[in-house]
């Protein structure tokens, strides 16, 4: 028998029972897992405070959403290659406000305000989680609209924020198609909501939650080795 076939026979036991021993082993730490993971208790969190289904507002002068513009980055030394989709916000919003938001006055922000979401936020490895989650904190503390600065806007907004009170977009048709084989996904670059809406509440509890569930499991999987 060649030398090569002999070692394509080893590969294939090697690989064989290489993945038997990751499927037991993972099966056992899923089971120590779901005995072992902590129980939240819900009265930890602020309450979001759902009451009632809205309604659609039969004035179209009321505005559901706050007319602001709020955008993110690390400082204020943004490139150029950005300024053309910044301005075009203030071209077809002349009107409204627009609040920029840095690393620092952010963090001041979570510090000042939100100050339970600190560890979490502080805790983040890289900046991004930070950017991520304070876009959430921003829409409800002040309401608005939030958008990336690689975002530009094409048109007034302000037919939309007279109908709505929280609007979510959805990722290009490929992109989810692309990165996960499904369909729809939400994207978190531009959002708009109302000022203290208890959607932006729940995505505050759900950072929380999220980040905890993620210590527990890596703790539990830890322990097993």
């Amino acid at each position: 028998m060649a030398w090569w076939t002999i070692k394509c026979m080893i590969s294939i036991v090697m690989f064989f029972v290489g993945s038997v021993f990751i499927y037991l082993h993972s099966k056992e730490a899923r089971s120590n897992y779901s005995s072992e993971i902590e129980v939240f208790d819900v009265d930890e969190f602020p309450a979001f405070g759902i009451e009632a289904e809205e309604e659609y507002p039969s004035d179209k002068t009321i505005l559901r959403i706050q007319p602001i513009l709020h955008q993110t980055w690390k400082d204020r030394a943004v490139s150029s290659r950005v300024g053309t989709w910044i301005k075009s916000w203030s071209i077809n919003h002349p009107s409204w406000q627009y609040i920029f938001w840095t690393d620092d006055s952010a963090r001041c922000l979570v510090h000042n305000i939100h100050r339970y979401l600190l560890p979490t936020y502080d805790g983040y490895a890289e900046n991004i989680r930070r950017a991520d989650a304070i876009r959430y904190v921003i829409l409800y503390e002040f309401g608005g609209v939030y958008a990336d600065i690689d975002v530009e806007s094409l048109r007034s907004l302000d037919p939309i924020i007279r109908k709505y009170s929280c609007i979510l977009a959805q990722e290009p048709y490929e992109h989810p198609i692309f990165d996960g084989n499904f369909e729809h996904l939400v994207i978190n670059a531009f959002m708009a909501c109302a000022k203290k809406h208890p959607f932006m509440k729940l995505e505050q509890i759900l950072i929380l939650v999220i980040q905890k569930l993620c210590i527990s499991l890596l703790l539990s999987t830890f322990s097993q080795l």
